[in-house]
């Protein structure tokens, strides 16, 4: 055996130490954490909704059995259906939400994998696998862990078109950002953008050609014995796409995301009497983020229930018209102060990303099932993960930049904070932004041991070539 191909075997033992130690810790977590924990908030809609699809009747409302709901983004308790069926069906759906949770693990180290070295990989997988932030939605019987997933998917198939463009890889884009509106809303937004950008926007230079693409190997002879993905730091030259080119390809994978989401909001609009394209939540979560309590006092920048509950539900009603309502209220209560929304939004940002009463969310955190000690620990390594990828996102290699730019994982930060910005601030909603942040910070980790290697032994090899003006 060769010693390229013994490195190769290396990589894939410690890749598969690392997945196992992940999934085991998540699922240990639920056995032994979770597993008597009563559902909480929106944990109870999934899991009840997931045990009547398991029954055959379909998506109905966890209250009123028999009503027709459209509450949340329909993926979770697609994937939680299967199990539904079990006695301890909450048991069950933990855990397969921590086998989900595990695969988001093993995707965020392919993805680093595609974009830089084994080195990379190995500890952007570390990273996920440890970072509570991804775990602890990794036991709870909600829309985050595919959040997460889905996210992943998204930069997974914008870098492969970046890589290669072509019809089928702008199909492939188009599936991974239906997936993410089927996994939560506003990842549509999020997908629809990158699309935008990587296929048509964003075009090179004119008159430069660039060598390195972010093609993931596909034998051991694409690897030097340093673990170096040639593809991606050498690679070829490769041709860019024409402009109008670029645009069909990104018609093509918006046909593709509206063909697959069209059963879902066809079932929705036939079943509601107010338009509903994927869920009806967005009135509520309006509502209770836009009234008083949300923009002054000790909750300022967060959601209360109590003001979308001062709102009676009518009799004879369906879910889109209550949510219109409550939609037609939060919007009344914008228009009337409307010069109170920059306080508001600051307060809302602050306090998802933990700067504001941190203590505070991690007592809300409990609402949701959330351990008050791990939210402790999400909370922090969030901060530490977040210094480390601003220097990951500095240390951004410039060879094969065309390939493997660092705004789609930028990208995925920006429409976080908009996200907070318009809804309101909760650790959970950092979802989107986590995974391009732990691979940020996998590119800084692996820097700051190469220097320290250079310090102590001048010919040892750099992995990763950095240039803090890449793009």
């Amino acid at each position: 055996m060769s010693a390229r191909e013994m490195d190769q075997r290396r990589y894939r033992i410690a890749l598969a130490l690392i997945v196992v130690a992940s999934g085991l810790f998540r699922l240990l977590y639920v056995l032994l954490v979770k597993r008597d924990d009563p559902l909480w908030t929106d944990e109870f809609f999934y899991t009840r909704q997931a045990i009547a699809i398991a029954d055959g009747r379909g998506f109905e409302n966890p209250i009123l059995p028999g009503v027709k709901s459209a509450g949340h983004a329909p993926m979770t308790v697609v994937a939680l259906a299967p199990v539904s069926w079990l006695d301890g069906a909450v048991t069950a759906q933990r855990m397969l939400m921590a086998v989900y949770g595990t695969a988001v693990v093993v995707a965020i180290g392919a993805v680093a994998r595609m974009l830089f070295d084994r080195r990379t990989s190995l500890v952007a997988a570390m990273l996920a696998g440890g970072y509570a932030g991804l775990w602890l939605n990794d036991v709870m019987v909600m829309s985050e862990t595919f959040a997460a997933g889905t996210v992943v998917a998204i930069l997974w198939s914008a870098y492969r078109y970046r890589a290669a463009p072509s019809w089928t890889s702008a199909a492939v884009v188009g599936v991974t950002v239906a997936a993410g509106g089927y996994a939560r809303t506003e990842l549509l937004a999020l997908g629809g953008t990158i699309a935008i950008f990587v296929m048509w926007l964003h075009r090179r230079p004119t008159g430069t050609v660039e060598a390195g693409h972010p093609d993931p190997p596909t034998d051991d002879d694409t690897d030097t014995d340093d673990g170096t993905n040639t593809d991606a730091i050498v690679g070829v030259a490769a041709a860019e796409v024409s402009r109008p080119i670029g645009f069909a390809h990104l018609a093509l994978a918006g046909v593709v995301t509206l063909t697959l989401l069209a059963p879902w909001v066809a079932r929705n609009l036939a079943a509601f009497e107010e338009p509903t394209y994927i869920s009806t939540q967005d009135g509520g979560t309006l509502l209770g983020a836009n009234c008083p309590a949300a923009y002054d006092g000790r909750f300022v920048g967060f959601w209360e229930l109590s003001c979308v509950a001062a709102i009676p539900t009518l009799e004879g009603e369906d879910q889109s018209q209550t949510e219109a309502r409550y939609r037609d209220a939060a919007f009344d209560y914008i228009g009337e102060n409307v010069d109170e929304l920059p306080r508001v939004t600051v307060f809302r940002v602050a306090r998802g990303f933990g700067f504001y009463r941190p203590d505070d969310m991690t007592i809300i955190n409990q609402l949701d099932g959330r351990n008050r000690w791990a939210s402790w620990i999400s909370t922090i390594q969030f901060w530490a993960l977040g210094v480390l990828a601003i220097a990951g996102l500095r240390r951004w290699p410039s060879v094969g930049r065309w390939f493997r730019p660092r705004w789609p994982i930028v990208a995925t930060m920006v429409f976080t904070l908009m996200m907070m910005a318009i809804s309101y601030g909760n650790p959970r909603f950092r979802v989107p932004i986590e995974p391009g942040l732990v691979i940020a910070a996998s590119v800084a980790v692996v820097g700051l041991v190469d220097r320290w290697r250079r310090r102590n032994d001048p010919a040892a090899p750099a992995t990763v070539k950095a240039d803090a003006g890449a793009t």
